[in-house]
């Protein structure tokens, strides 16, 4: 009877943990998947903000700060 005990509690112990590995694994993606997006969002519009400075004339060396400081947070 305790060796089945203890099987039965391993049994259960192995679901719980493939349950809470499954979830955080859901978890990752959705995080990875978001992050990507707003990554895209980012880097998208600093893109049309370099393009806007561009047809308006040219860039600074202010805009080459801005710009330089937008990338590294965006690492």
């Amino acid at each position: 009877p305790l060796i089945g005990r203890i099987d039965a509690w391993e049994e259960e112990s192995i679901k719980t943990i493939r349950a809470v590995a499954n979830q955080v694994r859901t978890d990752l993606q959705k995080w990875v998947k978001e992050s990507k997006f707003e990554l895209k969002k980012d880097v998208d519009a600093l893109s049309q903000e370099l393009k806007e400075n561009h047809e308006e004339g040219g860039y600074n060396e202010k805009d080459f700060d801005q710009w330089r400081e937008k990338l590294h947070k965006l690492r």
